[in-house]
């Protein structure tokens, strides 16, 4: 046999046995009661066994703010003063991302949300519930915004919070990337995901802007990658618009628990990365994407759900030439045209 037989031999080897084992691994994180009960998709359906992991392990997603497990939520904020993208982030003992707050208030408002609520790539004052606290210093707005969060766990938290203390006003801002998260999940391949029919599945990630999703990966280890993959060999993806369905769902679940304490729930909406990348092009037309306006229509028709549109207020900044967009979030101009948009929806 001559070398380069030789060579391919070696080489169809090593995929056929990578293969097995990865099918092997599937086969076993599948089959385990653990592996199942990691992702209970009563609880996490917003969460994923990839990110989880990666979180336990480095303690971060991708270069974000510092993370640590939890066991109902999946991941949480690290208590403590961090630095982050080149930013002073505190993070206080339960979680959230440090507020001030007025002796008081006259309008206590939750803002829920994944990184866009707890201000990614930005300082403390710079978030959207910071700036809409400088315009409003009478309200007291808790950031209970997680990074990689899906709608699921930013309900459970939201709950969680308003046992606790009541609220006036609960806001989730649906940012684009949410809805394909809800279905499957971060990583440039198939990563998997406990969705509402209690079996796994995994589909492909939303590539419309790669950089966003790069942000999330770049820290992924080895071994959950594997994991991503050998699930994904080992189930059908879902129907196309599953993440639609998913997210209409869970936010009609979000809402009717928010309406049952006694608060107001208010679903605001803002282009991100792409979109916004768009809008600083563009500012005369603020387009938005197709699976979160299906999610809207059919959420801002309950007459007990108010919906904010902070796309005007982003084409604004644009127009006058401020830069909204950074890499994968908006930059302190965008956040302070989203605070102004919401901060003008909940006034009465």
């Amino acid at each position: 046999m001559g070398p380069v037989a030789r060579t391919l031999r070696d080489a169809v080897l090593v995929v056929v046995l990578t293969a097995a084992a990865v099918e092997g691994l599937g086969r076993a994180v599948l089959s385990t009661q653990a592996g199942r009960a990691a992702l209970d998709h009563r609880t996490l359906a917003g969460t994923q066994l990839a990110a989880a992991w990666e979180i336990a392990h480095t303690g971060t997603l991708g270069n974000s703010q510092p993370l640590v497990p939890d066991p109902v939520l999946g991941w949480t904020n690290r208590p403590g003063a961090h630095e982050a993208h080149g930013h002073r982030v505190r993070i206080d003992a339960d979680g959230t991302r440090h507020q001030p707050a007025p002796e008081a208030p006259t309008l206590r408002v939750l803002a829920a949300g994944d990184s866009f609520t707890f201000g990614d790539e930005v300082g403390d004052d710079a978030t959207w519930p910071a700036r809409a606290f400088a315009r409003r210093p009478d309200w007291a707005i808790d950031n209970r915004g997680r990074n990689g969060w899906g709608t699921r766990a930013s309900h459970l938290d939201a709950v969680h919070a308003l046992d606790a203390a009541p609220a006036d006003v609960v806001v989730y801002l649906l940012a684009d990337i949410i809805v394909p998260r809800n279905a499957s999940g971060f990583g440039p391949w198939f990563p998997p995901r406990w969705i509402d029919d209690g079996g796994w599945r995994a589909v492909p990630p939303a590539w419309t802007d790669p950089m966003a999703w790069s942000a999330h990966v770049r820290a992924r280890p080895i071994l959950p990658r594997l994991v991503d993959v050998a699930v994904a060999l080992r189930a059908p993806p879902p129907p196309a618009d599953h993440g639609v369905d998913i997210t209409r769902h869970a936010l009609h679940a979000f809402a009717d628990d928010v309406v049952a304490h006694g608060a107001a729930f208010v679903l605001a909406h803002a282009p991100i990365n792409t979109y916004a990348r768009a809008l600083e092009r563009d500012p005369s037309r603020v387009a938005r994407n197709p699976g979160v306006q299906a999610v809207l229509d059919d959420l801002c028709v309950r007459p007990d759900v108010r919906c904010v549109d902070a796309g005007p207020a982003l084409a604004e900044r644009a127009a006058r030439g401020d830069r909204i967009q950074g890499f994968a979030h908006w930059t302190a101009d965008g956040y302070d045209a989203v605070a102004d948009a919401i901060v003008d929806g909940i006034s009465p």
